[in-house]
């Protein structure tokens, strides 16, 4: 019976959290700014596969900082795979599509990239 009890007790300091992991294309040039404390921060626009020919693909925002940010700024280009692990963000009413806040721990990876036309 303490066992139980005890468990009841420890589910109730854990706080409720929604993450997800997004691959898609990056259909924007990557968006780099600083936060009004000084911190790097890019967002990516990602699309993925429509369900079908009638349909829009699924489109979410990835929110990197820090040297993350830096990295992706400079080194991803529009077309390219790519792949990121975070937490939902809020639903906020003006946003256009869900945004998703990488972990600061782990990197945004680059899955394949668009081979050059001549």
């Amino acid at each position: 019976m303490a066992a139980v009890q005890s468990g009841a007790q420890a589910a109730n300091t854990q706080e409720p959290v929604l993450r997800t992991f997004a691959r898609g294309w990056l259909t924007k040039a990557p968006q780099f700014g600083r936060l009004s404390d000084g911190v790097a921060i890019c967002r990516l626009l990602v699309a993925g596969e429509a369900a079908g020919p009638a349909s829009k693909p699924p489109r979410v925002s990835l929110y990197v900082k820090g040297r993350e940010a830096e990295r992706c700024a400079d080194g991803l280009l529009v077309g390219d795979l790519i792949e990121g692990v975070g937490v939902i963000g809020p639903e906020r009413e003006r946003a256009d599509r869900q945004e998703i806040l990488v972990d600061e721990d782990k990197r945004v990876i680059l899955r394949a990239r668009p081979a050059a036309t001549a």
